[in-house]
């Protein structure tokens, strides 16, 4: 157990924030750590949002934080991408590594393209690289082309 654990937040841990939200563009958020470590959220949509986020944060705490925070990097899920790959006429094989060591996949007809990932996410993220630099005239890449996983 680290000492922060020990004494708890720290009076900055318990200030609001005031930031944009990370999956739900043009959204913004207001959050403030009580002193059991719970958490008070209030969301605010609309054209106007972080201004009425701000005011909020104003009106209910006096002092806050304006934060910005990396939006979420999601990747679809493995069954929707291996849906998309087979509606695309890519072959896939996945064999799961022993010992929780990650995945090995091979693409195409002969399976000579092969990649790896360590987790279920790098495996996603893998099969969608791969699958658009090896077919980039398929449907799979057409779909999946420029989207940010």
């Amino acid at each position: 157990m680290s000492q922060r654990d020990i004494d708890g937040p720290t009076a900055d841990d318990l200030r609001a924030k005031v930031f944009r939200d990370r999956e739900h563009t043009g959204d913004w958020r207001v959050e403030k750590m009580d002193d059991d470590s719970g958490i008070e959220v209030a969301l605010f949509s609309g054209g106007d949002a972080r201004q009425r986020a701000i005011s909020y944060a104003d009106r209910m705490y006096g002092e806050f934080d304006e934060i910005e925070l990396h939006p979420y990097h999601r990747a679809p899920p493995l069954g929707q991408v291996l849906d998309d790959l087979s509606r695309s006429g890519i072959a896939v094989s996945i064999e799961a590594m022993p010992c929780n060591t990650g995945y090995t996949f091979w693409l195409g007809d002969s399976g000579d393209i092969e990649g790896f990932g360590e987790s279920i996410f790098d495996l996603v993220l893998g099969l969608c690289a791969y699958a658009i630099e090896h077919f980039p005239e398929s449907q799979f890449a057409e779909q999946y082309r420029g989207k940010t996983l």
